[in-house]
């Protein structure tokens, strides 16, 4: 069994600069935007902690470990 891909085939198939993408829009957009929107939301709302009064808190930080200060 010959797999090999003839020089007419094997341009037609490795050639992409006349790829065709469909255009999506201003629905697209919004789409994407609505994504982009929803991930900046969801990040803050998780890097934010609420400690109660009375009690304390280890601030942790990826980079530095643990902090020297108690707050």
């Amino acid at each position: 069994m010959d797999l090999a891909i003839s020089g007419v085939e094997k341009e037609a198939v490795m050639n992409f600069k006349n790829a065709r993408v469909p255009n999506t829009g201003s629905a697209g957009t919004l789409v994407k935007l609505a994504l982009i929107g929803g991930a900046g939301v969801y990040a803050a709302f998780n890097s934010l902690y609420n400690v109660d009064g009375g009690h304390r808190a280890i601030v942790f930080n990826r980079i530095h470990g643990i902090k020297d200060k108690v707050k």
